[in-house]
């Protein structure tokens, strides 16, 4: 048994959707384009090392599955706990 997790796309989608996403604060017609250029380039990549796994087992003995964990939308705010913590708070502030 192998596991792989590939969070190349996650972190790429996580942090580029909003840039292709036309209903997103921060879209720019201008640059939209380049940004899929570069969402289409790593998936590429990742497809093509995909296909590396696949050449190199057995699939009439290897059950292969490729799944997800979620969907995507544009991050309007920035999900990051260490930054938000590191933000005066009145009384409460974090050291990180």
């Amino acid at each position: 048994m192998a596991f792989s997790w590939v969070g190349t796309i996650d972190h790429i989608q996580h942090v580029l959707y909003g840039g292709i996403e036309p209903k997103c604060s921060y879209y720019n017609e201008q640059e939209a384009p380049k940004i899929l250029g570069y969402i289409r380039r790593v998936y590429t990549e990742i497809d093509e090392r995909i296909g590396r796994i696949f050449q190199d087992v057995n699939l009439d003995e290897t059950l292969v599955c490729i799944v997800s964990d979620h969907g995507f939308s544009a991050i309007e705010w920035n999900p990051y706990l260490k930054h938000h913590l590191a933000r005066p708070l009145g009384r409460l502030q974090a050291r990180l």
